[in-house]
């Protein structure tokens, strides 16, 4: 196969991805792609954009303390959502 070079102009960067993406992608069940669907009809929003709001909203409902407490990596402590200065509590995820 023959690859052609891409020429950028010098000063030109190419552009960065916004989120990293996984090393792998975990199957949803039926329900919960079902489930996923008709919150992304809610919030008008691809699927894709969903999971990423559900994902970092769930933090609201869940024990911060028990996921820390079996975290296996410390890197990202500062950053986690989890953290305590970090971790969101609402009765309402959509509103």
């Amino acid at each position: 196969m023959i690859r052609k070079r891409i020429r950028r102009s010098p000063g030109k960067q190419p552009r960065k991805r916004q989120h990293k993406s996984m090393a792998y992608t975990p199957e949803l069940s039926l329900k919960a792609s079902q489930t996923l669907r008709r919150i992304a009809w809610a919030l008008e929003k691809p699927m894709t954009e969903t999971i990423d709001i559900v994902m970092n909203n769930i933090t609201m409902f869940i024990d911060p303390q028990k996921v820390c407490v079996k975290c296996k990596d410390d890197s990202l402590c500062p950053t986690c959502i989890f953290d305590g200065q970090n971790h969101k509590v609402c009765n309402k995820i959509i509103q």
